[in-house]
């Protein structure tokens, strides 16, 4: 993901919270760093040689069951300009299961000479055409989610602290938390009736952007046999024991192809 302070306008960046003052873009570290957990993980080919593997480790002792539903993760693949929503789109991993994800970028250039024709033309917009107020660039994610931000406080008087905001801003307490979940499943409902003039979403007018990056993700999930893993690589019953008391998760993304597919016009 980009840079906070790339993403968002300046007055949408709160002081309590820890920004990275450098930002690694092109994966090879920082300055100064020996390499080993500053640099981003990169892959130089496609298919399962070139697979990025994570072992997710579940220990129920620390697991309030009263506070989350089921047992597994949520994982979610996004663009680096988008801000991640997981309340959108997710991909859920089962404990003691694994989960493999083939991605497929598609990128989607449009020609500038197209900027002459309106944007409800060519349905979609050039990031100059459509301003945010709290991010930078303009994606129909991000647009959606400032949507989702605005209808929530002007129906909740407060925000869902995971939103982007301003200092000015309420963020919902505890005890209000359903207002935000209500606002999004009413927004998503009224989003049914385009042509009714009052419709929240159609004021947003969330058009794609005209240049952007999707992934097609082909998902395949099993479960696997921690003894028969664990026996390859623990010697005593002792340890195999105290490993099987832990559930693993395992996730393993590749990209399908290594060159990307590109559509324009």
């Amino acid at each position: 993901m980009i840079a906070q302070a790339e993403m968002f306008h300046s007055d949408v960046l709160h002081e309590q919270y820890k920004y990275m003052e450098r930002w690694d873009d092109d994966g090879k570290g920082m300055p100064g760093s020996n390499g080993t957990n500053d640099e981003l993980l990169k892959v130089a080919g496609s298919g399962l040689d070139a697979v990025i593997g994570f072992n997710l480790v579940h220990y129920p002792l620390k697991i309030d069951t009263s506070c989350v539903r089921g047992r597994g993760y949520k994982v979610l693949i996004h663009e680096p300009t988008v801000y991640p929503d997981l309340s959108k789109r997710n991909i859920r991993l089962s404990v003691s299961q694994t989960l493999t994800v083939a991605l497929k970028p598609n990128i989607m250039m449009t020609s500038p000479e197209l900027a002459k024709y309106s944007a409800q033309k060519r349905q979609c917009y050039f990031d100059h055409e459509h301003r945010l107020r709290f991010f930078r660039l303009y994606n129909q994610d991000n647009c959606e989610l400032e949507c989702l931000t605005n209808y929530t406080l002007q129906r909740c008087g407060c925000v869902h602290f995971s939103m982007p905001h301003t200092n000015e801003t309420r963020v919902c307490r505890l005890e209000e938390a359903h207002c935000p979940a209500n606002a999004r499943g009413h927004l998503f409902i009224r989003k049914q009736h385009r042509n009714d003039t009052e419709d929240y979403l159609q004021q947003c007018d969330c058009l794609p952007a005209c240049s952007s990056v999707r992934f097609d993700l082909q998902i395949t999930q099993d479960s696997h046999t921690e003894e028969r893993e664990i026996r390859t690589t623990v010697e005593t019953q002792e340890d195999l024991q105290a490993k099987l008391q832990l559930s693993t998760s395992k996730i393993l993304i590749s990209y399908q192809r290594k060159d990307p597919s590109s559509m324009g016009w």
